[in-house]
């Protein structure tokens, strides 16, 4: 009689930080608990389960994020790799991780030009949500150093911090944290604050808030830094207006008739303050005093470094507005 031909590895420890779905081989999730990942997420999540069993991975991104993991033990090819030593819970848990992905590629086939989110085990991803959409967007895959962290002023450090919570799946009851997630096309926002676990995250995102809650702590000299869910008074709001000349131009479209009320001189500092906001170092010495001058300035990255690609919606078209009223007055 043959006895244990087809082994696998056993399932790994559970150790919740390390895992996005830490218990998904002990019990059902909702669909309403997994709502919150990203295209991306979904996918890890869905090959964890094959990962927790050993499987081999041929797409170089996963093999590589499992690598990463102490609890994982690549044993098992791809072709050799049994679906049946899923308990019950995994393939429930699966399938409804599927059904999500499959319900997002009917959405997005919809769309003009769009393309689904479904990717089986080991294929390609699908494209996560546009990392303009996040402050931090590798935020639950990799480390983000201090000095990276440092270009970010006092507001877009909570809301980068906030992101993570939001990535989760976590409501907020400071409403303007509530209106800005809102507005995020990745956002599912499903868990209460007080429902709210923070074992669900992993050890990339668990550094990442120490550093960034590291920095407002090392900046709080007299400044009110809030962490999730506090008030909306927090960070650079606490003195907005006389600290930026456009205080909100990272969470908010300014109209025209408001941008036109800025002079010259000001509409210039405008729009290199969304760059400095950013970290970038400029050459032009008025700028770069009038920057240095700012308690929120880190000044981090030189201009032949600095990618546009870090400025979020919001900054994009507040950039182009205040361009095109420079220009505009150019020609007069």
């Amino acid at each position: 009689m043959l006895c244990c031909s087809a082994l696998t590895a056993a399932a790994a420890p559970v150790s919740p930080g390390d895992y996005l779905l830490p218990y998904g081989d002990s019990r059902v999730y909702a669909e309403s608990e997994l709502n919150w990942m990203n295209d991306a997420q979904l996918r890890l999540a869905i090959n964890e389960f094959y990962a927790r069993h050993g499987r081999i991975f041929q797409a170089s991104d996963l093999q590589n994020y499992f690598n990463s993991k102490s609890w994982y033990r690549g044993t098992v090819s791809a072709s050799a790799f049994n679906e049946s030593v899923f308990n019950a819970y995994e393939q429930k848990n699966i399938a409804t991780l599927t059904a999500i992905q499959n319900k997002r590629k009917q959405g997005a086939a919809a769309q003009p030009g769009g393309s689904g989110g479904y990717s089986s085990p080991g294929r390609t991803p699908s494209a996560a949500p546009a990392g303009g959409d996040y402050i931090l967007s590798a935020s639950d895959t990799r480390y983000y150093t201090e000095a990276e962290l440092s270009s970010l002023g006092d507001e877009r450090l909570r809301l980068a911090l906030n992101e993570i919570y939001a990535r989760r799946g976590r409501t907020f009851q400071a409403a303007d944290l509530q209106n800005y997630f809102n507005s995020k096309s990745w956002y599912r926002g499903t868990v209460s604050p007080a429902a709210f676990d923070e074992k669900v995250f992993n050890s990339y995102e668990k550094k990442n808030i120490q550093t960034i809650t590291k920095i407002q702590n090392d900046r709080k000299a007299g400044k009110t830094s809030s962490g999730p869910a506090k008030s909306a008074s927090s960070g650079a709001r606490t003195n907005a207006s006389a600290d930026y000349v456009l205080p909100y131009v990272d969470s908010r479209y300014y109209s025209e008739a408001e941008l036109q009320a800025l002079d010259d001189g000001a509409l210039r500092l405008a729009i290199n303050e969304i760059y400095a906001r950013h970290g970038r170092i400029f050459q032009a010495s008025d700028l770069r005093n009038y920057f240095n001058s700012k308690s929120w300035y880190r000044g981090t990255v030189p201009g032949n470094r600095f990618d546009e690609k870090v400025f979020n919606s919001y900054e994009k078209k507040n950039m182009e507005t205040l361009i095109r009223i420079q220009n505009r007055r150019k020609r007069q």
